[in-house]
């Protein structure tokens, strides 16, 4: 992957002017400024090879109130793929999808299928949303 600075540089300023403007509790756009914000960070941080701060943006996306996108299909999982394809970022990634539970609960099965996989060393099929049998 070739880092483009001013992609990064674009990335970065609108990710900043998002939660500058409306990452504020209260806000109607609080949740997904919130979590596009932080995805946004999270994804330059990797594209300059800083693992740990793209770590901390996708737990802090995690942090999101929620919003219609994310009950209806659950998480964006690019930076998550990113994460497990560079190896040894399982815990942060376990974290971000467990706070999905709450945001996306009737993609609990999903959800479960995929911290398996993650659990077992291997890339989920995050391309596979189909619900199971329901939580006990």
């Amino acid at each position: 992957i070739v880092n483009n600075p001013l992609k990064t540089r674009f990335d970065t300023n609108y990710a900043a002017r998002l939660l500058s403007e409306s990452g504020h509790p209260g806000d109607p756009d609080y949740g997904y400024a919130t979590y596009a914000g932080h995805l946004i960070l999270a994804q330059s941080a990797l594209d300059n090879d800083d693992v740990t701060t793209a770590c901390g943006h996708l737990l802090e996306a995690a942090a999101t109130t929620g919003f219609r996108s994310i009950e209806e299909s659950g998480p964006e999982v690019s930076v998550v793929r990113a994460l497990l394809e560079r190896g040894g970022q399982s815990d942060a990634v376990l974290k971000y999808l467990n706070r999905f539970y709450t945001l996306w609960p009737r993609g609990a099965s999903v959800l479960d299928r995929w911290a398996a996989a993650i659990q077992a060393g291997r890339m989920p099929n995050f391309n596979n949303r189909a619900a199971g049998p329901a939580r006990p």
